[in-house]
């Protein structure tokens, strides 16, 4: 059952991880509000 545990925080880990990155380490809302500078 360990085995499992471990495998479900790395895949929440990985998730927050890949977010933070593709977000360019900003917040949901500061890189919506650069994305919505750049497009008007």
């Amino acid at each position: 059952m360990a085995k499992g545990r471990k495998s479900a925080k790395f895949v929440d880990n990985y998730n927050r991880q890949w977010l933070i990155y593709r977000l360019g380490y900003k917040s949901p809302l500061e890189y919506r509000e650069e994305y919505e500078r750049k497009v008007a």
